[in-house]
This record gives structure tokens, C-alpha cells and sequence, in this order.
């Protein structure tokens, strides 16, 4: 069995910031199709995050740094989001890689797919 660590193919955990606007919960959708574990965040809960839970993506009610688990490999956050955010200041300070913009995060699962 390959070595998950050195795998680039290997399935990843994505968090993503606002996951209930409308572009941002379809790359949470494109993303756990292509296999991936996929949970986010919102200020509040709506219909849309209720339909990403149905798709066993984890969406999280509020913005919290304890959201940012050694289980995460990825941060994607979409322009609207601060870099003194604390998500995003804990996500750096346990170096993972933070894809910064929702367009950014899309072409990048597009690519993929």
C-alpha cells in the first residue's frame, strides 16, 4: 500500500469556509465526489447546508478555530474571508496548505475531476 503522505492522489480532508453560498457548497459537492472528506462552515444554517449534510458533508453553524483539526489537510476560503481570521490564523500557524480564493479552489477541483 502506497504511503498516504506521498500519494497526490490520495483523498484529503478540505474545510471550507461560507460553504452554504452557492459557489463554494458545489466545490464541496465536486470535492467529496472526487472521494475526498469535505466538512465547512457558515455563519448560519440554511436549506443549501442542510442538503451538503444529506451528502455527509459536515457543516458547522458559526466560525470557530476549532474547526482546524490535525485532520484537515487543506483550508479553502473564499475571498471574503479575512487573513486575520482565526480559522485561517490557526490553519497557517499548523502550516496547511490554504487555497485563498473560492475561484482559486474551484479551478483547482476542476482539475482534478
Amino acid at each position: 500500500m502506497k504511503d498516504l503522505l506521498f500519494n497526490p492522489n490520495a483523498p484529503k480532508h478540505y474545510h471550507l469556509m461560507a460553504v452554504g453560498g452557492i459557489g463554494v457548497s458545489g466545490l464541496a459537492r465536486l470535492l467529496q465526489a472526487q472521494g475526498h472528506t469535505v466538512s465547512g462552515c457558515d455563519q448560519n444554517l440554511t436549506p443549501l447546508t442542510a442538503q451538503l449534510e444529506t451528502q455527509n458533508i459536515t457543516v458547522f453553524q458559526g466560525h470557530s478555530s476549532d474547526h482546524i483539526t490535525h485532520q484537515v489537510d487543506e483550508l479553502i476560503i473564499s475571498t471574503g474571508i479575512r487573513q486575520d481570521h482565526p480559522e485561517v490564523q490557526v490553519a497557517q500557524h499548523m502550516q496547511h496548505a490554504l487555497a485563498m480564493h473560492q475561484r482559486r479552489g474551484q479551478g483547482f477541483a476542476q482539475r482534478r475531476f
